[in-house]
């Protein structure tokens, strides 16, 4: 679908050529263009981990920049972007591309392609969309490029290319590391299941959780208290995430009329491998008995100050690439999505089934709380009706 193109008094840019031109022009000459493209070039000139670059001239966050580009405006971006290969500026480059795939919609198999002729597999979910083709060049690739294996691996993991993955399963390569090709599928969000099809581990549906108070708090509220302690650590529990039966249906959930919860220990879970909870006929979450007291636990749980309450509400559909590495300038707290991982993938296996679970949500405790770091993620496994939480920081 075209997307609006925000008015523009800068200059119009009909080449790649012209967009180089214009990434020699001074910070005063830029000085109030609006023009996202104009805007999107400027930050990528700059540190991509500073917001304030990309938006010193205009107040919009770099993420919206790119979902304002229209048709053309994505097309020019594209062509900058493999102006940037051809030039070996593989830093810019990996940036761009990272945001054109978690932002946009653009199909970005001509910059696949001279991505993979000059060897760069990075960013490997940019594969996400890519061709039958461009999976069986990836897998070429595999057959002969033993030092680059891996990252062509990730890359061709991404792009959910079942059979070539199969194949791979089939070589028993040494990796590196401790690397299998299942973790590696685990990066980019699914695995084989018994049956040996692709089973997706998060839900396609993304939406923004955004910093205030829930409006509609029978369908949707985050960090809520609850009457019943942690066994573990004495501390009160709490309901990291209540959600109504109309908002899991956003997600494609069904059987859980009166809504669910997921029930965690704020401080046990940054611990444990992963916390359990048991959700009842009414969606009560209860502490489960599967839970494995991790070897250390702090032992003044009791005097840590607790998560900000009833803080955050559910915001505008997303796709659901837009968090999907921890570097994207964006924001990090989202229902449904491809998870956010800060180390590595870390999805918790079903007690009850054994399957992987699928992950619901992420919290970015940074966006709830000054000086504060790391992400909750939520975890459910609708049929057997087991929640988890687990939490990553740098």
């Amino acid at each position: 679908m075209e997307r609006r193109t925000t008015p523009s008094t800068a200059p119009k840019l009909e080449s790649n050529t012209t967009l180089n031109r214009y990434a020699e022009i001074s910070d005063t000459q830029l000085r109030g263009f609006t023009h996202p493209v104009e805007l999107i070039a400027k930050y990528h000139r700059g540190d991509p981990n500073d917001l304030a670059v990309g938006s010193c001239c205009n107040t919009t966050p770099v993420d919206e920049l790119y979902q304002e580009l229209s048709t053309a405006g994505l097309e020019r971006l594209i062509q900058y972007g493999e102006t940037l290969i051809c030039d070996g500026d593989g830093f810019r480059f990996r940036n761009l591309c990272a945001s054109l795939a978690a932002f946009t919609e653009a199909d970005l198999e001509p910059l696949l392609r001279s991505m993979i002729e000059a060897d760069l597999y990075e960013p490997d979910f940019a594969f996400n969309k890519a061709s039958k083709d461009l999976a069986s060049r990836l897998l070429d690739q595999l057959k002969t490029d033993e030092d680059n294996r891996l990252e062509i691996l990730f890359a061709l993991a991404w792009t959910g290319d079942v059979e070539a993955i199969e194949w791979c399963t089939r070589q028993g390569w040494q990796l590196p590391a401790k690397w299998t090709i299942p973790a590696c599928t685990k990066v980019a969000g699914w695995e084989l299941d018994s049956k040996g099809a692709r089973r997706d581990l998060y839900y396609t549906q993304c939406y923004a959780l955004r910093y205030g108070k829930s409006p509609d708090p029978q369908q949707f509220r985050a960090i809520t208290p609850r009457t019943d302690n942690c066994p573990w650590c004495s501390r009160p529990l709490i309901n990291l995430l209540e959600l109504g039966a109309t908002t899991l249906a956003k997600l494609g959930i069904t059987g859980f009329e009166q809504g669910l919860q997921i029930a965690t220990c704020d401080v046990c879970t940054a611990f444990a491998s992963s916390l359990f909870g048991e959700l009842n006929q009414s969606g009560y979450s209860e502490w489960s008995l599967h839970n494995v007291r991790p070897d250390y636990l702090p032992d003044d749980a009791d005097s840590w100050e607790g998560l900000p309450t009833d803080c955050l509400h559910l915001a505008a559909e997303r796709p659901p690439l837009f968090a999907a590495n921890q570097f994207l300038s964006t924001t990090f707290s989202q229902l449904g999505g491809h998870p956010t991982w800060i180390q590595c993938a870390a999805y918790p296996t079903c007690p009850e089934c054994k399957q992987t679970m699928m992950c619901l949500a992420q919290i970015d405790h940074s966006e709830i709380e000054e000086y504060a770091e790391g992400t909750y993620y939520a975890y459910l496994c609708p049929e057997c009706r087991v929640t988890a939480t687990n939490y990553q920081q740098t």
